[in-house]
């Protein structure tokens, strides 16, 4: 039985290529405006709406790599914390 929380947390070792699909498939609930979030007994259901902040961080420390991206939101609640632009290139679009 999946138990509905209002927190979800995932943590494992992915190819490239299974992060690719899990990026595709955050982008398609973004466009619906409906993600399901679901990992063994845990699920969540976000409707993101309104303006949404992003976040992004990328640092490197010797053979470590992180990259981080934050997107949050206030339900019923829209605000505008300015739009600074960011640019987000893989090598093959330089």
């Amino acid at each position: 039985m999946i138990n509905q929380t209002d927190e979800f947390k995932h943590e494992s070792l992915q190819d490239c290529q299974s992060i690719v699909e899990y990026l595709n498939s955050l982008c398609d609930g973004f466009e619906r405006k409906h993600l399901v979030l679901r990992s063994e007994n845990n699920e969540v259901i976000v409707k993101p709406h309104g303006l949404l902040k992003f976040e992004i961080k990328a640092r490197k420390r010797s053979d470590r790599v992180k990259l981080s991206l934050k997107i949050s939101w206030n339900d019923g609640m829209e605000e505008d914390e300015g739009s600074n632009q960011l640019v987000i290139q893989s090598e093959s679009e330089s």
